[in-house]
């Protein structure tokens, strides 16, 4: 089965647990087929093309990401450049 991968930017927010975060996109996740609270390969950028991180991470709240290890690189109101799919099945 193809994998698809979606590219899209994004500003990154403070939750109300005071995390740093983004959410992905609903339609995004609805188009890769992603579950809510399911995990997502990402490459995250900033704008100018930095790499910030390229992971496997938990989607919380539906479609939110604050992952405490993966945000805390990022600042409240940050440009983003993500670029998702879904992740590499286990074989087995």
């Amino acid at each position: 089965m193809q994998n698809s991968t979606v590219t899209f930017h994004l500003t990154s927010y403070k939750s109300e647990k005071r995390q740093r975060g983004f959410n992905i996109p609903v339609e995004v996740a609805r188009f890769l087929d992603l579950p809510n609270d399911s995990e997502v390969a990402l490459r995250v950028e900033r704008p100018s093309g930095q790499l910030m991180f390229h992971c496997i991470a938990k989607m919380t709240s539906g479609t939110e990401i604050t992952a405490a290890e993966l945000c805390r690189r990022i600042e409240y109101g940050e440009d983003l450049r993500i670029t998702a799919s879904r992740p590499p099945e286990a074989k087995g």
